[in-house]
């Protein structure tokens, strides 16, 4: 799947990041750093906006985004 055409630029960056990185070096520290990097308040408009991503980089901003915004 091609993955753009996404509302917001940071979505665009943050998934095309992941998918670079891929599935496996997404790990912790990773993680952490995006929660650092990244607002808690766009969180929810970039789970919204990847929806159309990759299932794998989709649950992965999910699961970022839960955990930065509780």
């Amino acid at each position: 799947m091609k993955e753009s055409g996404f509302k917001h630029a940071e979505s665009e960056l943050l998934v095309q990041a992941l998918k670079e990185l891929g599935r496996e070096r997404a790990d912790a520290a990773l993680r952490e750093k995006l929660k650092q990097t990244i607002p808690a308040g766009d969180w929810a408009k970039l789970v919204r906006d990847t929806k159309p991503a990759s299932a794998w980089i989709h649950e992965i901003i999910r699961e970022i985004a839960e955990e930065a915004t509780a």
